[in-house]
């Protein structure tokens, strides 16, 4: 950097002296240039971030945001630029806001972490969480906020689905007194429990655990008192078909407790996969062994096609229960005909084809099929039990093992799932 300084002689019409300030700014220049990386750097990490990241001047002006923030509220980058922060708030909020910012940012400068709501560009609200910040000038002079919000739309969802369960629950078992003081019981630990957990998914994983192991204690003994009362020969006919009623509500009911305790194991337990060789036909011959009864109730053909594939190294706790799911739907949704089970290995990936002669998907059905507490009947008079379980884990297995599931089917027809999964699930 160079100053000069130049004396001039009107009289003589000529230069006296000329004077030069010669200044090193290398440092400057060097210091310039690390801001600029850092700011890249910012930059860089912001644009990476699932959650949304926005900084707005003390009259509440977005002045930046990164793309997740702008995603979550359904704008472009540019068009959220110098909108008012207050223009995607609903008006409720407007007032607890600026209590918060009064009182806690800038006193502190931060906010506790709070949830609110925002509106989307399309008019569609939704909640948020959020924690904002203070950042000030160089004389120390506040000069606006910043703040990571985060999208909880899915946490809301999964307690609410939450709720309805036990609500389901308690229904099912309202009938049975014992049973009943029993839930009540339970549920009273499992209020207390969801009260300290912090996190939904861990709290859901928390309370389907526990419900299915300690509400199973006392329904077996339920099961088992009534077992032993079909045994009992002075029984009246109405006698016994109450009993039978007793029977047939109780596996229903340890059937889904059974589910419940299915998936949340496979979510604490994702990456525990336990590779080994194993025989597929005898595993087969296993499941329809399991479910024979139900084949000769609706006196339904069970057939496989292994193309010669003897032994299979994957995880066969995995695979069985992958099996037993798709091939006991198949029954369960099929009034006659067949279920066959095809499997062949074509580059390395093995293709497990399910088929069966039932009562097919609809195409409403179709898009939602893999999701959690779905039915294909919706109906308080549906004639298939279950609540939307099975499916779901099956594609949680799947995917487990590096692997995909899809189906085709037509209604009245009949319905093909595929799972495909490497033979190295790892």
């Amino acid at each position: 950097d160079v100053h000069n300084w130049i004396r001039w002689n009107k009289t003589q019409k000529k230069i006296d002296f000329f004077e030069g300030l010669f200044i090193n700014v290398d440092e400057r220049i060097s210091s310039h240039a690390a801001l600029k990386l850092s700011e890249k750097k910012f930059k860089e990490i912001n644009n990476s971030l699932m959650d949304g990241f926005a900084e707005v001047d003390m009259e509440g002006n977005i002045r930046y945001c990164n793309p997740a923030f702008a995603e979550m509220l359904g704008y472009k980058r540019e068009e959220i630029i110098n909108l008012s922060y207050f223009a995607f708030t609903p008006t409720a909020w407007h007032a607890k806001e600026k209590s918060i910012m009064n009182e806690q940012v800038l006193i502190r400068g931060y906010s506790d972490l709070y949830e609110k709501e925002y509106i989307k560009k399309n008019g569609v609200i939704f909640p948020v969480e959020i924690r904002a910040y203070l950042f000030k000038n160089s004389i120390n002079q506040p000069e606006g906020m910043w703040a990571i919000v985060r999208d909880i739309t899915e946490r809301k969802r999964s307690i609410f689905q939450r709720d309805m369960l036990i609500s389901e629950l308690e229904k099912s078992v309202a009938g049975e007194v014992n049973a009943r003081v029993e839930l009540e019981k339970k549920q009273e630990e499992l209020t207390k429990a969801l009260v300290l957990a912090e996190e939904s998914n861990r709290l859901k994983n928390e309370f389907l655990t526990i419900l299915s192991h300690e509400l199973r204690t006392p329904l077996h003994g339920i099961l088992g008192y009534a077992q032993i009362l079909v045994d009992d020969k002075s029984l009246t006919p109405e006698q016994q078909e109450q009993i039978d009623y007793i029977l047939q509500s109780g596996d229903r009911l340890m059937n889904v407790l059974n589910e419940l305790l299915e998936i949340s194991l496979i979510e604490t337990q994702k990456g525990v996969v336990e590779t080994q060789a194993f025989t597929i036909q005898a595993m087969l011959d296993d499941i329809y062994i399991l479910l024979k009864n139900k084949f000769l109730e609706k006196n339904i053909c069970f057939q496989y096609d292994l193309h010669g594939i003897k032994e299979i190294k994957s995880d066969p706790a995995r695979i069985r229960q992958i099996l037993l799911h798709l091939i006991g739907n198949a029954v369960k949704f099929s009034d006659k005909g067949v279920v066959k089970v095809e499997l062949s290995l074509t580059d390395n990936r093995y293709l497990f084809k399910i088929i069966d002669t039932g009562i097919g998907i609809s195409e409403e059905n179709k898009n939602n099929i893999f999701e959690l507490f779905t039915q294909i009947e919706s109906s308080i008079n549906r004639t298939h039990e279950g609540v939307g379980l099975g499916l779901p884990i099956c594609k949680k297995l799947v995917h487990s093992l590096n692997g995909k599931i899809w189906f085709e089917s037509k209604l009245g027809e009949g319905t093909t799932f595929f799972c495909a999964f490497p033979q190295k699930p790892h």
